[in-house]
């Protein structure tokens, strides 16, 4: 009996439209903020309206010297570039999240016994788009 879980193996970050090589983990952080609408009235309940939306991306994959995604990533970063990254992540079922994003951080990790490692944080700059197979 198959459970219908699913592996995460060839979920992919695309930048610009380069995949992302080497890519070891990868999550995607979709959140909510809640505005407090409590009062007298409430009975004692808190009552809770929608806010703002925001998405952060953190990843982590080996460093490649010539990955295209890699340098689009580690540019912006280290010119301070305002401009956005378009990144697309593709599921094994095919459905795809889009958005526009500036990354917020870039880590390079270089152990003495062990591959040399990149990690970065993304951060959503306008809304993400879900197309769910």
């Amino acid at each position: 009996m198959t459970t219908g879980a699913t592996t995460g193996a060839t979920c992919t970050l695309a930048c610009e439209g380069d995949i992302l090589g080497g890519q070891r983990d990868l999550a995607l952080n979709v959140a909510q903020e809640m505005i407090d609408a409590s009062s007298r009235d409430s009975s004692r309940w808190g009552e809770s309206l929608p806010g703002t939306k925001k998405w952060t991306i953190t990843l982590s994959a080996l460093f490649i010297y010539n990955d295209v995604a890699k340098k689009v990533i580690q540019d912006h970063i280290l010119t301070g570039s305002p401009a956005t990254i378009s990144v697309i992540i593709t599921t094994p079922d095919g459905s795809t999240y889009t958005g526009e994003c500036i990354v917020s951080s870039f880590d390079i990790a270089a152990p003495y016994n062990d591959v040399m490692m990149m990690s970065a944080t993304l951060e959503g700059s306008d809304a993400l788009l879900a197309s769910v197979s």
